[in-house]
């Protein structure tokens, strides 16, 4: 097994993994047997300027929430 690129043919050896950084549509078009998505949610990122509270964490999980994540810097 080989990956065709415009480039070159890399082979892929039993037991590797390739990760194609694509839209669903292509990768079934490379290959038919592919897993990919039939149904897309589109996702939006909000950046605030502002200052964080004191004492904030740089990093910051969201459980429950709209938001996943909250991350401040300096």
């Amino acid at each position: 097994m080989a990956l065709n690129t415009a480039e070159a043919t890399l082979p892929v050896a039993s037991g590797d993994v390739v990760v194609m950084a694509v839209p669903p549509w292509s990768a079934k078009r490379s290959d038919p047997k592919s897993y990919s998505a039939n149904e897309f949610r589109a996702i939006v990122n909000a950046h605030f300027k502002m200052t964080a509270p004191a004492g904030s964490p740089p990093i910051l999980g969201v459980i429950g929430g709209t938001a996943e994540w909250i991350f401040t810097f300096p």
